[in-house]
């Protein structure tokens, strides 16, 4: 989108929030399966992926079409996409609060990079069901999950099934579609989040890339689940129409750790990465949504911090006072993405 205006995080600035790291045993397990090919061809399939998926600006998982490929996906993009998914999970129990979620339906599962997500933000997890259409990466995940501590995972229900040809499963409490929109036809795109929304008994997350692109396919998923009577959760501190549509959109970052094979893999020389995405959430009971949300990295000054929140009545540039002290002491603390708990009036 030539000229967009984004909503992103200042040059030199942290990401949002702590470095997020991969669970012991995933790290254990993709290590695992980075043993078979060597660091030339690992390196060589890694950069193949990052080229396809920047030009493209659909789910890398869906670029890969070898061993190769799949294995270069678990070191270089599963992190990233991990963190993301993490992310939203912990927003959905933030913003609604008590919620208890048994049962999780990953829908465009790929190798379940979502499902060991959630398996570490939902305490009560106990059944998962994983749609994926590739059966490569099925068996790929199922080899991941038998790492996990995690019973759910290790126990997980696997079905190979195109989205957009089948809705044939079963109900759960969560419902996940992480970076999955891009590589459906936008006629399609309607059709699955409604399957989706149909198949969430209380909660429906839906995560795509922090582009423009991605945005604009979660603004139309949120508009799909509004019409089917959906309360908007997350990011969104309201249920109106959303103000960044045209040349503005609205995405988050997530930080994660860069492993040694990551680094080694992307030539890399930073210890993290960070990951852009977008992502809506809406729920089936009453949510506790934050009077407004900071849409770009606070910029911290002597005396005052300024914000650009969106809010009730749309976007808005805020400046804090240290003589405010309350929401001083918020702002000082306040990161890109954070929830903003004052009233915006």
């Amino acid at each position: 989108m030539p000229g967009a205006k984004s909503r992103s995080v200042q040059p030199g600035r942290a990401a949002a929030g702590k470095v997020m790291q991969l669970p012991i045993e995933l790290k254990q397990a993709i290590e695992e399966e980075a043993e078979r090919p060597s660091l030339q061809l690992l390196q060589a399939a890694s950069e193949s992926l990052s080229r396809g998926y920047r030009a493209s600006a659909i789910p890398a998982a869906r670029l890969v079409s070898s061993e190769n490929d799949r294995i270069a996906y678990l070191a270089t993009r599963l992190p990233a996409t991990y963190a993301a998914a993490r992310r939203v999970a912990e927003e959905i129990l933030a913003r609604i609060p008590g919620l208890e979620i048994e049962s999780l339906l990953d829908l465009g599962a790929g190798p379940g990079t979502a499902s060991w997500a959630c398996s570490e933000s939902f305490e009560g997890l106990r059944r998962m069901t994983l749609v994926e259409r590739d059966v490569d990466f099925i068996e790929l995940g199922k080899r991941l999950a038998r790492h996990s501590s995690k019973a759910a995972l290790r126990e997980a229900q696997w079905r190979s099934m195109d989205l957009s040809l089948s809705d044939d499963w079963p109900a759960h409490d969560a419902v996940f579609l992480t970076y999955v929109l891009g590589e459906v036809p936008a006629p399609s795109l309607s059709l699955i989040v409604g399957k989706g929304w149909a198949r969430a008994e209380k909660v429906i997350a839906i995560v795509e890339p922090g582009t423009p692109a991605g945005f604009s396919r979660v603004l139309a998923a949120r508009q799909e689940l509004i019409s089917l009577g959906a309360a908007i959760a997350a990011p969104c501190p309201h249920q109106t129409d959303c103000p960044m549509s045209g040349n503005d959109w609205c995405h988050f970052s997530a930080r994660v750790e860069r492993t040694s094979l990551h680094r080694r893999a992307k030539h890399g020389t930073l210890p993290y990465e960070d990951e852009k995405y977008s992502y809506v959430v809406a729920a089936r009971r009453e949510v506790d949504r934050t009077p407004a949300r900071v849409i770009r990295h606070p910029a911290k000054l002597k005396g005052h911090v300024r914000l650009e929140l969106c809010g009730v009545r749309g976007l808005i540039e805020k400046t804090v006072s240290r003589k405010n002290k309350e929401q001083y002491r918020t702002a000082r603390k306040s990161e890109w993405g954070s929830a903003w708990p004052f009233s915006d009036d």
